[in-house]
């Protein structure tokens, strides 16, 4: 009889071996079943859904600190990339602004 340690060789190996056709099948098995298995998933989220909030609680609580720094690497590696798209959208909302101004002259 084999030991977990075995079988968890021999499984590694196995993928190892054949993992195109692994992930190959497994698109193909979302694919074809994509509304059944959303229905599932919503379905354990309903039934399950103070034990989801529960689990998250926990996660974050151990893991803030890392959340925070995690958080402020995103930011921080987006900013100005957001910088350049809030110059470029107010001067878009300028633009848009001066064309819908009265014109002055045509009152007259």
């Amino acid at each position: 009889m084999q030991t977990k340690e075995e079988k968890a060789a021999q499984s590694r190996a196995y993928y190892a071996a054949n993992k195109e056709e692994i992930i190959a099948h497994s698109r193909a098995y979302y694919a074809a079943n994509k509304e059944r298995i959303r229905a599932y998933q919503k379905a354990y989220r309903v039934a399950n859904k103070e034990k989801i909030s529960l689990n998250g609680k926990v996660y974050r609580e151990a893991n803030e600190e890392k959340i925070r720094i995690d958080h402020k690497v995103y930011y921080a590696a987006k900013k100005e990339k957001m910088a350049a798209y809030m110059t470029a959208y107010n001067a878009a909302l300028k633009e848009k602004m001066a064309l819908n101004e009265p014109n002055e002259s045509a009152g007259d």
